[in-house]
């Protein structure tokens, strides 16, 4: 466990130690470099043990390797994932190897997301190991590597580029099938923000999910992914509702009180309430909530742009403080006590 904490305690550390000696315009990238740097090494040292994945992903990644060229997609998962794996084994069969390319992969990805959309970096570099986003990562390979072109494609809507954007999301399901879901947020963005728009939303999704929910769900499964169909658990997730929609309510407040203008802003506001309408909708089934994170990591990205809005300067720092604590709080008692994805005791390759 504590390589994890030194991963979240350090970045505060970094950002004030950068933040005393180099220029304001290069303080970002030295961070995200930094930071990057320290979270591709955790995830490329780590044992095969740490993922509760990796019992699956490892064994496919040897046994994919070894199928010949013209038997390569009967293997039934994602083409782009399984050609991914069959290059890398050729490349050398290591599985060492293998947890080091995805690592690379999904934290160049993440960091320069963050690079480019945060207003405060180090928080979103915070708020992203605290909350889970980066330990889910060294477990959920193929999503990972498709969250990664997810992100890619958030620039094509801020610039209404269609075919770019589509384009990032095929390659993505290519991955996993899931991130198919992330089409929603092109044609919603065309709606303004407001607390009508945030409500009408989350009704609507309510009782679609209620008359509807189960029936599209289970057909799903069935057709795509019956190897879930014994893990159907319904009404889990409250808590993590709970953290969207407050969030999402005190952004939205923000914007509309202001009057923010922003098409960012109003890109990650969808986000983030498309967030709150899957999460709403996942109570019906919990692994549904594997499509939220497609838009529930707009919240790194969100908290610190709502808080670059707050004028008053005590109000602002108040809810940094408040961030970082709950963060934390977060981090050591929820996620690393219920350690879904397995990553902890941590463990090195040579332990």
């Amino acid at each position: 466990m504590f390589i994890y904490l030194f991963n979240l305690f350090s970045i505060p550390l970094y950002a004030l130690l950068i933040s005393v000696f180099r220029r304001a315009k290069s303080q970002r990238g030295i961070l995200c470099c930094i930071v990057g740097i320290q979270l591709f090494l955790t995830a490329a040292l780590r044992g095969t043990l740490v993922g509760g994945d990796l019992q699956n992903y490892i064994p496919a990644f040897k046994y994919i390797g070894g199928l010949s060229w013209e038997d390569l997609f009967t293997y039934p998962w994602e083409y782009g994932y399984v050609l991914l794996n069959k290059v890398m084994y050729s490349l050398s069969p290591d599985e060492h190897w293998f947890l080091a390319v995805i690592a690379l992969i999904v934290v160049i990805g993440n960091i320069l997301y963050i690079f480019k959309y945060s207003t405060m970096c180090w928080i979103s570099l915070f708020l992203y190991v605290a909350l889970g986003f980066y330990c889910d990562s060294l477990s959920m390979l193929r999503q990972s590597i498709a969250i990664v072109c997810i992100l890619v494609s958030v620039q094509y809507v801020i610039k209404n580029d269609f075919k770019r954007f589509i384009c990032c999301i095929i390659i993505g399901t290519c991955f996993h099938t899931t991130a198919i879901a992330f089409l929603l947020l092109y044609p919603l963005t065309r709606f303004k923000v407001s607390f009508v728009y945030l409500v009408s939303f989350l009704i609507g999704i309510y009782f679609f999910s209620i008359f509807a929910g189960k029936f599209i769900l289970f057909s799903i499964i069935e057709t795509y992914y019956t190897t879930y169909e014994g893990n159907v658990v319904s009404g889990e997730g409250y808590g993590m509702l709970l953290l969207l929609m407050l969030i999402t309510v005190i952004g939205v407040y923000v914007q509309t009180k202001l009057g923010v203008e922003d098409k960012k802003m109003n890109i990650f506001s969808h986000m983030m309430i498309l967030a709150c309408g899957l999460q709403l909708f996942s109570l019906q089934f919990s692994l549904f909530a594997r499509i939220v994170l497609y838009f529930q990591l707009a919240i790194i990205i969100y908290i610190p742009m709502v808080l670059s809005y707050l004028k008053q300067k005590e109000v602002s720092y108040l809810g940094y403080l408040g961030v970082l604590v709950l963060a934390t709080y977060y981090f050591l008692n929820i996620y690393l006590e219920n350690d879904s994805s397995m990553v902890t005791p941590y463990l090195f390759l040579w332990e």
